[in-house]
Parts: C-alpha cells; structure tokens; sequence
C-alpha cells in the first residue's frame, strides 16, 4: 500500500472478489487459487465430536497443490458446493477402515448457528509438520463466501490469493500489469493506493518481511545466521589444528628429515600431510553424521520443531563440498611448512624456525574475534527476548483464559452470569479475534475530513462491554460501551494510533462508519495496546461494539485454586455445549509461542556460542602447552636466577592476554553493526548498551586465562633441576 505522506505498508492478503476478475483480464494468470485461513470446524458423527480446522479452497486446489489426494478425483472433489475433502487421520477417527467418501456427517463451524449436512468427497494423505499451510479439511471457497457475504466487498482484505503463471512468463511483466489492478477494478472506489506484486511460494517461509516496499529478510535471516556461525565453528576448529600441527613441529622434524633423506621429494611429503588432513576431516564428518542420525529426535523434542533428515543427494554434495574446504584450510599451510624442513638440521636435532610464528598468533586473534563476537551477539539476543518478555503490552494477559463458545453464542449474557458467579473469577468477556494478533483489517472506514486518497488499513476487533475491564486496557478519554449494542447506531471505541491517522483533535462523538453499516459513533478512545507483534510498529484499530460477532470468551481469575476453577468453569461449559470440547489456552502461553523464533534463536545461539568457546578454549590449552614445552629451559635458568611464581606465569601468559585485548577491539565495533542492523528489524527494541561489550570481554578474558592459568603455574612450579639435568 502506498499513499501520499505515508509509510508503505505490506501484506499477504487480498479482496476476495479480485481473483476470477484477474484471470478473465490478465491473459499471462492460467488461474488464481484463493484461501481462507484456517478455521475451526465442529465434526459430528454418532456420539463423536472432533475440533479441527478447516481451509476454504477454490476448487482446482488439489490440481496445483501437491497434497497428494488418496481417494476421489483431484479436479471434481472440491466442485461440491457443501461437500468436503478431509484428511486419512481425520477419515480413520470418524469411520475406522471403512471408505468414507459419499457418506454424509454434519459439521459447524463459526459462521453459522446451526450444524449442517454436509458431503465427503474425498480424502488426502495428512499434512506434513513441515507445510507452511496446517489443515484437516478442505471446503468449497464459495461455501465460505455463502455464509461471510461480506468478504465480496473489495474492501476487505482477509484472503491469500495464488497465482499460476502461463510458461515462460516473466513475473516482471505481471507484476507490471497488475500493480494498479484493484485501483482500475474497484468498483466502488477508484482512488485507491493499493499496488499488487508477485511473491514467489518458494520464498514465502523464509523471505516474508517487507520494509518500506522491498523485501527485507524473514526467517531467512536466522538462516543465515546459523550457517555464519556454524562457519565460525569451523574455522575455530580448523584454526585450533594448524596452530597445534605447526606447534607441533619440533616432534615431526626428524620423521621429515629422515624420509627427505631416502629420498622423499616435498610434492610427496605435501601430500601426505594433505592426505592426514583429509582423513581427519572424513573421519570427523563420518562422526557428525552419526551424531545428527542419533540425537535427531532429541532435537526436535527440545526445540519443538520437526526437522526431517534431507534427501541423500543433496545431503552428499554438502558434506564433499565441506570436506574439500575443510581439508584445505586445515592442511595446506602445515603440509608446506613441514615439507621444507632442511634434512640435515631436522637429524641434527635443531628446532627451526620455519613459517612466520605472527602468522600463528594472527589465526589465534581471528579465533577469538570470532568467540567474542558470538559472546557479544548472544547477550544481546537475550537482552531483547527480555524485553520482549517484559515489556507492556498495554493489558493484562496474565491469569486470562480463552476458549471457543460454540452455541453458546445463543446464551452468552446467561453464560457469563453462571461464570461470575464462581469464586475465582474476576470478569468475562466476549471477542471474535486474539487481542494479541487481530487478524481482521479493512480500508473502509469513513470520517467527517476524511482525504479522498487516504486508504489508511484499520484493524477490526469485535467485543462487548465487559472488554476494558477483563483485559484491563486503560480507557484515556470517552465513556465505555453500554451494557446493551444500540440498535440504530454503531459504537466504537479507538486507539491512539487510530485517532492519529485520523487526524481528531477531539475524537469522542465523531461519525464513524465502515462495511455499509449504520451510522456510527466513537465513545472514546483507548491507550495503545500491542495487538499485533513487536516486530510491526503501532497500528489503528477500531475496537466495535458488536457482541453477536463474538464466539471466543476471555475469563480472568484470580489466580487462587486455578485447577478448582478450571474445573468449575468447564463444568459451566458443558451444561449448555454439548456437542465440543472444552478447549482452553492461557493467554502467557499464546505470548510464549508467538515469540518462539526468538525463543529458539535464543537457545541455539547459546549452545553454539558455549560449544565455540570450548573449542578456542580447548586450542589455546594445546598451544600453551606447546608454548611453555618449547620455552621448558627458559623457564627453569630464570627460576635459578632468582625468578618468582608470579613473574613467570606473567611472562607466559602476557601474549594470550595480548591477543585477547585485540581480539576484543576488532570484534566489538563489528558485532555492534550486525546486532544494530538486526534489532532494526523490530519495531520495539532493546539498546546495545556498553556493558554488553564489556561483559563479553572480560567473559573471553577469563576463560583464557582459566583456560592456561593451569599450564602456566604448573610449568612455574616445576622443579628447574629436571629441566637442566642434562645440560
């Protein structure tokens, strides 16, 4: 969307109405696929009730999509106006092993009051956890437009809509001729600033966030931020092998030397050291592969995700491509250092000095700037989950529990009278969509001075008026709703951000009207609460007093003998539904998995981060090591010479503080870039504070000096005796 003096704006959603008009207009679309979101839908059957959810569909669904169909004709079974399509596992929980399709079952869904009778026309293999759209049933798109007429106004954008190109159709050229289409097609109103694009499916997961009219990242960012790190894990791992092969130098000399003697040419000493690398690497990877085959599912269970392994092909192709770079990196500079050892000084005994010894402390530096920045980042990712977690949403989620009515709807002021009366429950309410993330939005609404070019989106959150006391939103000025929706005129209440872009000075008592409806007022207005995620900025919503809409209730309790009232509150439920299942959620919950990337973000980042300083931690272990045995007679004169303790520990560990110091001043400034490009991505964030990159610092700092402070005062304590005795 894009309008005068105003920010642009991006969603996956369209009016219903545009798709069969766009396939008879534009010849380069063979056809346009529309979808509901997923709905849910009661199954009724004998004694059986199942709550699943529904997709409304245009009837070549099954033709495009690969959901593969096991029984009916993917063409037709989609083409019966109440007829439905449903899954094996769904099939087998309502009919056993009998073949479903042809049967009749009944089934309600949100829309409708009353069940209806409807037609199995087919069934499709289930779902896979790793499918963008989750669903159990398919139903007829025309169905849903049946019983929501409203969705025919061009106004109303709550559909996703796909578009099957012709071969050989570049998508600029469709992008060119629909950008203006609902401008050119709106019947009702031409100045409309909304521009249609193609989005390709196969970018839909991971491209899917938009600033300012240009695709920005997605959840291809955390991608890419798991590969760069497990990156940074095998360059810590390959760095900590050349800095041991060539501190390890003194002890192979002779082997070169000797070989070199009876005639070994360098070509074939490089190669053996190559081929020894090699080895490693396949037998490391070989390792990883059993790792990742055994501990999969645990994975899964502690991630709460599904991942699958990938097919053999392009598992093989990866897994060469690693070996290959992992063999040079790791083997190409040891291999030459040692091949051009000189023979006669390598018998004589003579430790050379061979390679450039910075070269090796420039590797340990790039380790370090590599851990502290994963240091760095893993601070401020937990930084920003916490102030996810604890920042004001603008209302009360804790202790409020939702769940869906049913046909209750009919007795709703009855039902929350029985609830009221239970100990423990504070106040009810009724909604039709989650205060957290409200999905209806329109560009409808109309007000006295409105711009004839603005086609601001508002969003819609249908309530009674009990609303502001169970969520406890805080009302800033106006009256509430009354008790009773007035018949002739419509009530509102509205946000800050709404009256804003609205541009009131004095919003309460305004006119206000939108969907064709009857006149309406605005009683007040509201404090800004967060209704939809933190990663989207404030948006205008228009809270409307219309309780026949509603047909989820929000219970606040109080907290005390929560499973008493639970028990007390399903109780209620089941004397006047029923035909469902008491299902409820807590809204902490429902705030817990809408911020789960973060969350798993969290988790993986700290795991990598541990595991990568380990590895730094365990290479320069085996450095100091090499460090002190190759300075063992050094240490020992200086300690006959009157040396302390004290004075020799400093003497070997000045250099690894040397190179943490640095590591630190490069990381920092760059860690700073990447994390402040990332939080750009939210509308609400955290700071990057200076403690952050302190913390970090002295974090690396301590395990290194942990991490050869063992070594160091071992080799400061020995006895010089045994070190000279045959000197």
């Amino acid at each position: 969307m894009t309008s005068p003096n105003k920010p642009i704006t991006i969603w996956q959603t369209t009016p219903a109405p545009m798709g069969p008009v766009m396939e008879d207009k534009i010849p380069e679309i063979e056809k346009i696929i529309r979808l509901s979101y997923p709905q849910n839908l009661s199954i009724y059957l004998n004694n059986q009730i199942l709550a699943k959810n529904v997709l409304y569909a245009d009837s070549v669904f099954f033709e495009y999509f690969d959901f593969p169909v096991l029984k009916g004709n993917p063409g037709q079974i989609l083409d019966v106006r109440d007829g439905l399509v449903i899954t094996e596992e769904v099939a087998e929980d309502l009919f056993g092993e009998e073949d479903p399709v042809g049967k009749s079952i009944m089934v309600k869904d949100g829309y409708s009051d009353e069940k209806r009778s409807v037609l199995i026309t087919g069934v499709f293999a289930n779902i896979p956890h790793n499918s963008s759209l989750q669903f159990d049933v398919v139903m007829p798109f025309e169905t849903f437009l049946k019983y929501t007429p409203w969705n025919l106004h061009w106004g109303n954008y709550n559909h996703q809509s796909y578009a099957i190109l012709a071969p050989n159709t570049e998508v600029s050229t469709v992008n060119e001729k629909i950008k203006d289409f609902i401008k050119e097609n709106r019947p009702d109103y031409q100045e409309s600033y909304a521009e249609l694009f193609l989005h390709p499916l196969s970018k839909l997961h991971l491209y899917d966030d938009f600033s300012k009219g240009r695709q920005a990242g997605g959840s291809i960012v955390y991608v890419r931020l798991f590969n760069v790190i497990s990156y940074f894990l095998l360059v810590i791992a390959g760095i900590n092998f050349i800095n041991l092969s060539t501190a390890n130098l003194s002890r192979r000399q002779k082997e070169v030397g000797m070989k070199k003697t009876i005639g070994a040419h360098k070509q074939l000493l490089t190669f053996q050291f190559i081929m020894e690398s090699f080895l490693l690497n396949l037998l490391a990877i070989f390792i990883g592969i059993l790792i990742v085959y055994f501990f999969m599912p645990e994975f899964n269970q502690l991630f709460d995700k599904h991942l699958i392994y990938p097919p053999v092909q392009k598992v093989v192709i990866s897994l060469v491509f690693v070996l290959i770079i992992s063999t040079l990196i790791t083997g190409v500079y040891p291999a030459l250092l040692f091949s051009s050892i000189e023979p006669v000084n390598a018998l004589k005994n003579k430790t050379q000095r061979i390679g450039n010894i910075n070269f090796r402390d420039a590797l340990v530096v790039f380790q370090f700037i590599l851990s502290i920045s994963l240091i760095i980042g893993i601070l401020v990712v937990y930084k920003q989950v916490a102030y996810i977690r604890n920042k004001d949403l603008g209302f009360n989620r804790e202790n409020l529990i939702r769940f869906n009515i049913g046909s209750i709807q009919k007795h709703k002021e009855a039902f929350r009278q029985e609830l009221e009366k239970i100990p423990g429950i504070k106040s009810v309410t009724y909604l039709n969509n989650h205060p957290m993330y409200v999905g209806n939005s329109t560009s409808d609404p109309e007000w006295d001075g409105k711009p004839e070019d603005d086609e601001t989106f508002f969003y819609v959150l249908q309530t009674d008026y009990k609303f502001l006391e169970t969520l406890g939103v805080t009302l800033l000025e106006g009256e509430n709703f009354p008790e009773k929706a007035h018949e002739s005129i419509n009530h509102y209440l509205v946000n800050e951000t709404a009256v804003k872009v609205m541009d009131m000075d004095n919003p309460v008592g305004q006119n206000l009207t939108f969907w064709n409806d009857n006149e309406g007022k605005i009683l007040g207005v509201v404090k800004d609460f967060h209704h939809q995620s933190f990663i989207s900025e404030m948006k205008p919503l228009i809270i409307y007093h219309q309780p026949e809409s509603t047909w989820m209730a929000y219970v606040k309790v109080s907290g005390d003998d929560l499973p008493g009232t639970i028990q007390s509150i399903e109780k209620a439920f089941l004397a006047l539904e029923q035909e469902i299942p008491f299902e409820y959620h807590f809204l902490d919950a429902d705030f817990e998995a809408m911020y789960n990337r973060e969350e798993l973000m969290q988790k993986l980042t700290l795991g990598l981060t541990i595991l990568a300083l380990f590895i730094s931690a365990l290479g320069l272990f085996g450095l100091t090591l090499f460090t002190i045995q190759s300075h063992i007679k050094e240490i020992a004169i200086r300690k006959v010479n009157g040396a302390r303790v004290d004075q020799i520990v400093f003497l070997l560990s000045k250099d690894f503080v040397k190179w943490i110091v640095l590591a630190f001043v490069i990381a920092s400034p760059i860690s700073f870039y990447f994390l402040n490009k990332w939080l750009l991505s939210y509308a609400y964030k955290t700071n990057i504070n200076w403690w952050i990159f302190g913390l970090a610092g002295i974090i690396a700092l301590a395990i290194a000096l942990l991490t050869v402070s063992y070594q160091t005062i071992r080799a400061a304590l020995a006895n010089p005796v045994d070190a000279l005795r045959y000197e």
